[in-house]
């Protein structure tokens, strides 16, 4: 019986880590998120700039606002798989000896991390359907270059 007792707590013991990595986790996604959100804004608006005149061109060859948005979003979503990819292998190669490292001051002198397919490809795809959505919404601006802004220049 006292066996049975004790099975019963290890297992709400490890309930509740899992419970808090998955906490963890999405605190980390959520604010990867926002950092992304800010990121693609400030370079969506620079690069912006830069290209109106270009959009312009675009638009009078017969581009629609949207194909072109789409385009200026896609470039960010590469960007974000490479990084994604790039993270992941490097998550996978060090994370479990940084982590280790990072928590024998505190007693845990082992600390092995597992990845998987939730744990890697899932957060990866949240933070590139983000870039990819904050992208789009942020080159809104291309809906406003107007043609005839060419020939004025």
């Amino acid at each position: 019986m006292e066996i049975l007792t004790l099975l019963k707590a290890n297992i709400r013991h490890k309930k509740g880590a899992f419970i808090s990595v998955i906490l963890l986790m999405m605190i980390i996604t959520l604010s990867s998120a926002v950092f992304a959100l800010v990121a693609v804004h400030m370079v969506c608006s620079k690069a912006f700039l830069k290209e109106r005149r270009d959009s312009g061109i675009y638009k009078a060859l017969g581009f629609t606002s949207g194909k072109l948005q789409l385009c200026f979003a896609l470039r960010f979503l590469i960007i974000s798989v490479i990084g994604g990819a790039v993270g992941t292998a490097l998550s996978a190669m060090f994370s479990g000896r940084l982590l280790s490292l990072l928590l024998k001051n505190i007693g845990i002198s082992c600390f092995e991390s597992k990845i998987t397919v939730f744990t890697a490809a899932v957060p990866v795809l949240i933070i590139c359907i983000c870039f990819f959505a904050f992208a789009y919404f942020s080159s809104g601006k291309i809906k406003k270059v107007e043609i005839r802004e060419l020939v004025s220049e």
